[in-house]
C-alpha cells in the first residue's frame, strides 16, 4: 500500500509541476538536482478499530529542493501553496484524501507533510 501511495503522490506532482522537476524516492547525498522533490513515508501506524478492521495512519514527507539561488524562500512558499492543492486527493488503491498538511521551511528547503490514512481489513486464516 505504501508504494502505491508514493506512486500516487508522484503522479499528482508530475501533473501539477510537469517534467521540469525530478521526483526521487531514495535519498542520495550527492545526486539530488535542484528543483526536485523527494518522497518518503516517515511514519506508519496500525491500530485495531473493531473486529478485524484496523485504522492505518500513513505520514508522508515531500521534501522540495529549490532551483533558484537567490529567492529560495519565496520559491518554497509558492511550491507549498501548489502542494496543498495537488495533494488533497491522489489516486492510490482508489481515491485517497490528504489530511494534516503542514509545510515547514528551514535552511532553504521545504518539508511538506501530509497524511494518507485509511481503514484496512485483515482476514483470519482458517
Amino acid at each position: 500500500m505504501i508504494d502505491s501511495i508514493i506512486e500516487g503522490i508522484g503522479v499528482a506532482l508530475r501533473r501539477e509541476f510537469g517534467e521540469g522537476y525530478e521526483i526521487c524516492t531514495e535519498e542520495s547525498e550527492q545526486g539530488l538536482k535542484k528543483s526536485c522533490f523527494f518522497i518518503q513515508c516517515t511514519r506508519m501506524s496500525c491500530v485495531l478499530f473493531r473486529g478485524q478492521k484496523y485504522f492505518r495512519e500513513n505520514r508522508f514527507l515531500i521534501r522540495y529542493f529549490p532551483g533558484s539561488e537567490g529567492n529560495k524562500n519565496q520559491e518554497c512558499y509558492g511550491i507549498a501553496e501548489r502542494l496543498s492543492g495537488c495533494l488533497e486527493f491522489i489516486a492510490a488503491e482508489g481515491i485517497m484524501r490528504g489530511t494534516n498538511m503542514e509545510a515547514l521551511l528551514a535552511e532553504g528547503i521545504l518539508d511538506y507533510y501530509v497524511n494518507y490514512d485509511c481503514f484496512i481489513r485483515k482476514e483470519e486464516e482458517t
